[in-house]
């Protein structure tokens, strides 16, 4: 009976902390954001569902702070503004090497982009369906554009 408890009451805690998704990941709620952390310093972070359909303008943190730890945002996670309809502007910081697939889909009214010198790769269909994104500067250390980015 008592480990029957324990276990329900393990879950209930995994629950309230707003950890797990669709996807069976552990992202965590921080702020207006999700991140789900990589290793023991850096994380992947993305936007949360309920600003998805008001934001217009975003700067992405460099670093995320929570419960004492701290962890570099290196990632930007797929599908992260997916459907952002509103969004025009994205400052991407500095510490982002990787801009994950899909990142950026169906962000209608996005219309330029400056992915900062420390990105590497970006992902399959990163900025599909961006119908207004007229300009993308992309430095020259990217090593890897997948395809339809």
């Amino acid at each position: 009976m008592g480990r029957i408890l324990r276990l329900g009451l393990m879950m209930l805690l995994v629950a309230a902390a707003g950890v797990g998704n669709v996807w069976g990941e552990n992202w965590v709620a921080w702020w207006g954001w999700q991140y789900e952390t990589i290793d023991e310093t850096t994380c992947r972070i993305r936007l949360r569902e309920s600003n998805q359909s008001s934001i217009s303008s975003v700067t992405i943190p460099s670093e995320v702070e929570d419960g004492g730890l701290s962890f570099t945002v290196v990632e930007i996670a797929p599908y992260a503004f997916e459907g952002c309809s509103k969004l025009e502007e994205v400052i991407i910081p500095n510490s982002v090497t990787t801009i994950r697939e899909l990142a950026f889909c169906d962000c209608e009214k996005l219309a330029t982009v400056n992915i900062p010198s420390s990105v590497t790769t970006i992902g399959e269909r990163a900025f599909k369906f961006c119908v207004n994104l007229t300009r993308v500067y992309i430095p020259k250390r990217v090593t890897e554009i997948a395809a339809e980015a």
